[in-house]
């Protein structure tokens, strides 16, 4: 079988001639980037160590990778940031020389660490010095939060809406996985948007046979939670019910 062939079998609950295997097709699949040059230098693999998630510090596994492993399932962004000037030098915490995207441009926090800011200067995640991953630092919607204020408020007759989905939709790009997502999220979704997608998950079928995977993040929970903090939206479930069904719903919507 083919790697796409094996796939699509496997999902239609039919025999295959072995296990699919998946390494990097999405981001729950990935390997740290430190893990990833500890790998390839034990394989002997001179290849780049391309850091694609920024907010977790996940590698792109090389082709070479892919097929030491015989891996099966490719991820769509891989499609994007193809050309040399799509990436910059980085250092891994370990001292390991990589690539991170162009567009991710942190400060330095003077420590030997980095942080980024949102769209009104406020620092929403921190990279301490030696740490893999970005650390999120800043919830819009947290209790006392300018937006989380006149995003919605509980009346007698039930939850009455004072902010578009525009506004959630902006509180989500202060939070460190809306502001550095991972290709193909990276920009804004629009019909031309989409017609690129399309052309790129086209071309990458054309050229591999393996199956094409693009994850969409459908994660509404963690959303909440990103939005809100972990422990409060929690405390939204059981003391603001009202509340945290109108967040989901927004976010279901969206």
């Amino acid at each position: 079988m083919t790697s796409r062939e094996r796939v699509l079998t496997a999902l239609a609950h039919q025999p295959t001639d072995r296990v699919p295997i998946d390494f990097g097709a999405m981001r729950s699949t990935g390997i740290s980037a430190v893990g990833y040059g500890r790998l390839t230098r034990h394989l002997g693999l001179d290849v780049p160590i391309l850091v694609y998630d920024v907010v977790q510090g996940l590698a792109q596994p090389d082709w070479a990778v892919l097929d030491r492993f015989g891996v099966d399932v490719l991820d769509l962004g891989r499609a994007w940031f193809t050309e040399p000037s799509d990436w910059r030098d980085w250092t891994l915490p370990d001292g390991t020389p990589a690539k991170a995207p162009a567009w991710f441009q942190p400060e330095s926090d003077g420590q030997g660490g980095w942080r980024v800011r949102g769209d009104h200067g406020q620092v929403i995640g921190v990279m301490p010095r030696g740490q893999e991953f970005l650390t999120q630092t800043f919830r819009p919607l947290a209790p006392g939060a300018p937006l989380a204020l006149r995003t919605c408020r509980e009346e007698s007759e039930g939850m009455s809406r004072v902010t578009s989905l525009d506004d959630l939709a902006h509180a989500m790009a202060q939070v460190t996985w809306g502001r550095c997502a991972c290709a193909p999220w990276h920009p804004g979704l629009d019909d031309q948007r989409w017609e690129e997608m399309r052309i790129r998950a086209a071309e990458l079928r054309a050229t591999t046979d393996k199956a094409i995977l693009c994850a969409f993040g459908g994660n509404l929970m963690e959303w909440s939670q990103f939005l809100r903090g972990f422990g409060q939206f929690l405390l939204d479930l059981a003391e603001r019910p009202r509340y945290a069904h109108w967040l989901l719903d927004a976010l279901t919507e969206l």
